[in-house]
């Protein structure tokens, strides 16, 4: 007498072809490592663009379409940021970067320095997906915040090399893709606070937070991420 087999347990033939695929996949990877015991993230490959994410702590980031007004590197909590102050035509706009620096170092939020010191409350929370022509799409958050005195439409993420997002997770298992490669994801943690009219509907800044996030990532695709390019 066969035994039945429930019908959530089987497997049909292409699905159990792409699995043995998969795990083929994963032996013929791991075998140089498991016989040489030199694991990837025991002793991580270097990050090429490291000495232009350290050169971001002293002297910033020139922004596509932005001239700078005011720069310096900034102390927050254990963190060494760089603050910008950028404008353009009658806008402006509070930019923080914090770039990666080292080979070992991961994102790890650290813009919660930004909102303790701060003291921001927050709503309107909303995740966009941002796709500059020719480049690999990010996907920030936009959200309002404010104080006793200011309101301010404020757009975060981590830009990368392969784009970027606000979830510090993501840039993990691409870093960890990567290093199989013997490559690196690049990332640098970026906040940007432009003055709103005080507790303003977010949606009428939407379209200047996504049009000025767009120039930022431009911006680090060209001079950082891909140092050769014009």
């Amino acid at each position: 007498m066969l035994l039945s087999v429930p019908r959530s347990w089987q497997l049909s033939r292409a699905k159990l072809v792409l699995l043995v695929f998969l795990l083929g996949l994963l032996l013929v990877g791991a075998m140089p490592h498991y016989l040489t015991q030199k694991w990837p993230w025991k002793a991580p490959p270097p990050v090429a663009q490291l000495t232009q994410l350290r050169a971001i702590r002293k002297v910033g980031l020139p922004i596509a379409n932005w001239k700078t007004t005011k720069g310096s590197p900034l102390k927050l909590g254990e963190h060494q940021w760089y603050e910008q102050t950028i404008g353009q035509g009658n806008q402006t706009a509070h930019l923080l970067l914090l770039p990666q620096g080292g080979p070992t170092q991961q994102p790890q939020v650290e813009w919660n320095d930004i909102q303790s010191i701060q003291r921001w409350q927050r709503d309107s929370d909303k995740t966009l997906t941002i796709a500059p022509a020719g480049m690999p799409a990010f996907t920030p958050h936009l959200f309002r915040a404010w104080t006793p005195t200011r309101t301010y439409a404020v757009i975060q993420w981590y830009a990368q090399s392969n784009g970027g997002s606000a979830i510090p997770s993501r840039w993990y298992v691409a870093d960890r893709i990567a290093q199989w490669q013997r490559q690196r994801v690049p990332w640098v943690a970026v906040s940007v606070q432009m003055p709103m009219e005080p507790l303003d509907d977010l949606s009428k800044y939407e379209t200047g937070a996504i049009a000025l996030a767009q120039d930022i990532q431009t911006s680090f695709q060209r001079r950082i991420f891909q140092p050769t390019a014009p």
